[in-house]
């Protein structure tokens, strides 16, 4: 089948944003719909090639630190024309942009679960990100510079305290499990008003030998592999304390939360940006 024109994508993308949208708003939609509607547009390709095409829309959005839909989980291998058409529409769509960004601000009202299958929310992390070079890499750099999803979603406090609390339950639930009944009791949840003495951590928890764990939450809306923050001092703290230090990243939160743990030194296990060390998984 020939390459994707540049109308195709651009109709392509105009219909996946119009989904987006929609589902970020809490509304129903139908994706199958939304599908034939669009094989009945492009004449040249059928709903399998226009199916694939939406999940290679999530990844380049992955990419980009923007946030995509949920039923269509990131497939590679996308091209830079894809890239382009995206930050394209969102230049001459402002309204989708700033519906973006309402939804990194949302306040979460939904309750959190209290117990827990272990099989069921912990899965493994992604593996050992690429060099990332080239034009396309290159490109995605640039243009992520332009969206600040990630920092914003980063900054809400909503999202941040319910991550929290999240993790703190689960660690006390996981170790009564183990049987470490003490252990769980003096588990303690880090202020943030502690100020600049705040510890660059969120929970102190324990392991199976009862040795302390320092443990950061990084929760997101979005996917597994969706780009996050990392901080000067949080890199350092990975790198001074490896046998303690855990990450647990919480994605697809609070909807349907996961998590996976990173242990030891931050940077063997992500690619960072150094500008802002934006950490993603490609």
């Amino acid at each position: 089948m020939n390459p994707w024109s540049k109308e195709e994508v651009d109709a392509i993308v105009a219909d996946y944003f119009s989904m987006l949208v929609v589902e970020l708003q809490g509304k129903p939609y139908s994706k199958t719909a939304h599908r034939n509607r669009l094989v009945e547009t492009l004449s040249s390709r059928n709903a399998s090639a226009v199916q694939k095409k939406y999940h290679t829309i999530s990844a380049a959005l992955t990419a980009l630190g923007l946030p995509s839909i949920r039923g269509f989980k990131p497939l590679d291998n996308y091209q830079t024309l894809l890239i382009e058409a995206i930050d394209a529409y969102l230049e001459q769509h402002p309204e989708t942009a700033d519906a973006l960004m309402a939804y990194a601000r949302r306040s979460l009202s939904i309750p959190m679960q209290r117990e827990f299958f272990f099989e069921a929310v912990v899965t493994d992390p992604p593996g050992r990100p690429g060099r990332g070079g080239g034009k396309k890499a290159r490109l995605i750099r640039k243009i992520m510079k332009k969206y600040t999803f990630v920092k914003t979603e980063d900054g809400n406090p909503d999202l941040k305290g319910a991550g929290k609390d999240f993790v703190f339950d689960f660690e006390q639930a996981r170790l009564r499990e183990e049987g470490f009944f003490e252990a769980a009791r003096r588990i303690k949840c880090i202020s943030p008003d502690a100020g600049p003495a705040h510890p660059p951590y969120d929970i102190l928890s324990y392991d199976e030998k009862e040795d302390p764990l320092f443990i950061k939450v990084k929760a997101t809306s979005c996917g597994m592999r969706f780009p996050f923050l990392l901080s000067a001092a949080e890199l350092a703290f990975s790198a001074a304390n490896p046998d303690g230090y855990r990450l647990y990243r919480l994605f697809d939160f609070p909807e349907s939360p996961r998590l996976f743990i990173l242990k030891g030194r931050l940077h063997d296990r992500v690619r960072l940006t150094p500008e802002s060390f934006t950490a993603r998984f490609e």
